[in-house]
């Protein structure tokens, strides 16, 4: 809004509103130059979520401020879009009106000052300074057929083959050897100097299979975690982390007339009432704890004052019937 708006703008009509004035139409004097610079400074501004330019939603397609000026100053209707009164935009004024044309500077989008981004204004300064690519005049490259690929790309195929290949030939090494005769003979030395009193454990020595290392480590653990399992069963646990996982759930539904029938609707008036029964009565809940008589509101979190953080659907009605 102008300080000086009265010496460029003139209302020329206007009209009653339930018995109250209000402008019908004005004269808006505005030199070409500015609306010449307005309109270039707009075109190119970019309506980011619909990936268009912000003037095809103001402007009605025109291709010059001329166009412009007459699409936003014809009266639109009521309960549409548009201007409410008639604007006439004029270049010039005779002296003996004292009016005097609007002419202030424009700036482009992408003038420094505005600080427009480069999605925003494709003009902007950052969009031409940008990155130069990176040199790849000297980068390492090996050609295979048509094939080109960096010298790192290949280093990292080459060193994931022999890792491959060193963990494949550690594990055929160590099936080959624990399947070669001598292992056997071994196996049947030892079984040899077992002594007499675990004779009747020998068929499950002679049965196991030799883990390794990290085998043995998990199946010690998971042995471990399954009897704990076993002595502290699910009760157990819920009981211990009662918070916030003991909860009682209760789901209300409506039953069909016939099998095939469909379930009548829930909400009615009894079945509202039905929950106000049941609120009361979960509110009313009251419980000795060591000598202590403790209700929901002594324990219940209370967020936003003295009311307990309830969710119930009868929020939406403020708990009142």
């Amino acid at each position: 809004m102008s300080p000086n708006q009265s010496q460029f703008i003139n209302e020329t009509s206007v009209f009653k509103v339930r018995k109250n004035l209000t402008v019908d139409g004005i004269e808006f004097y505005i030199t070409d130059t500015f609306g010449k610079g307005l309109f270039e400074s707009c075109k190119d501004v970019k309506f980011g979520t619909m990936n268009t330019r912000a003037v095809d939603f103001v402007d009605g397609g025109a291709k010059n401020f001329r166009e412009w000026y007459a699409f936003i100053g014809t009266k639109a209707g009521l309960d549409v879009l548009g201007s409410p009164y008639s604007i006439n935009f004029l270049p010039a004024a005779n002296e003996s009106s004292g009016m005097r044309p609007m002419n202030v500077s424009t700036y482009s989008c992408g003038d420094t000052s505005l600080g427009c981004s480069c999605g925003d204004c494709s003009s902007s300064p950052i969009c031409s300074n940008s990155a130069p690519p990176p040199h790849q005049k000297h980068s390492c490259s090996v050609r295979i057929g048509s094939l080109k690929a960096k010298c790192i790309e290949v280093a990292m195929a080459i060193l994931y083959i022999i890792l491959v290949s060193l963990f494949l030939g550690w594990g055929f090494f160590h099936r080959k050897r624990e399947r070669s005769p001598a292992s056997r003979h071994v196996n049947s030395k030892k079984d040899k100097n077992t002594p007499i009193q675990v004779l009747g454990d020998a068929p499950q020595t002679a049965n196991r299979v030799q883990l390794s290392i990290v085998q043995e480590y998990m199946s010690k653990f998971f042995r471990r975690y399954g009897s704990w399992v076993a002595r502290n069963p699910t009760p157990y646990c819920f009981c211990h982390w009662l918070l916030f996982l003991c909860f009682a759930l209760l789901i209300i539904a409506t039953i069909p007339a016939s099998v095939n029938g469909k379930a009548p609707s829930i909400v009615t008036e009894s079945n509202i009432k039905l929950l106000f029964d049941i609120q009361k009565k979960v509110d009313g809940i009251r419980a000795n704890y060591f000598g202590t008589m403790v209700s929901l509101t002594d324990i219940c979190m209370k967020p936003l004052g003295k009311d307990c953080a309830t969710q119930s659907v009868l929020q939406a009605l403020a708990n009142r019937a």
